[in-house]
């Protein structure tokens, strides 16, 4: 996308606004609000014929971003957005692989912008995407495996029993 600050802002600005308030278990609400703001951004960006894993990579960023300043879990949260990439992008009819590989970068730029374990973090977002894609069938869950395998931004992503 051609605002990505502006996309990043919007996520953090999404989870803060939520993050306040607590659901009845007691968990941030600030994960959920990753997740649904990341699925409308990645979707609106495919509908609008825009760079759909240009917007992911950009708004996981920003979750994991958005997870420092709220102070909710970091791992969690990276999870929710990419899981929410990847469901955008199947609304939008765009490339998962594509989305997915880009929440994956967008998870280990963040990572390295604040100083976090990389490898831990892309296989946050990896498990997340995994776990998005397993809900839209076998075809969609294995494009997205073979997307979050490999070295994706530098980093070896290994894919977590459990998101998170």
């Amino acid at each position: 996308m051609s605002d990505a600050n502006g996309v990043k802002e919007k996520i953090i600005g999404a989870m803060r606004a939520r993050g306040a308030n607590r659901e009845p278990d007691g968990a941030p609400s600030a994960i959920d609000a990753a997740g649904a703001s990341v699925e409308s951004l990645v979707a609106s960006a495919a509908h609008a014929g825009t760079d759909a894993p240009g917007a992911a990579t950009e708004a996981v960023e920003g979750a994991l971003h958005g997870a420092a300043r709220v102070g909710v879990n970091a791992l969690d949260a990276v999870s929710a957005a990419a899981g929410g990439a990847v469901r955008g992008a199947a609304q939008a009819g765009a490339d998962l692989a594509g989305v997915t590989k880009g929440a994956i970068e967008g998870a280990v730029w963040g990572a390295k912008t604040l100083g976090v374990d990389a490898p831990e973090v892309a296989a946050a977002a990896a498990t997340g995407a995994l776990s998005a894609a397993e809900s839209l069938g076998q075809t969609a869950s294995e494009q997205v495996a073979r997307a979050a395998s490999g070295v994706i931004g530098g980093v070896k992503v290994v894919v977590n029993d459990t998101p998170g």
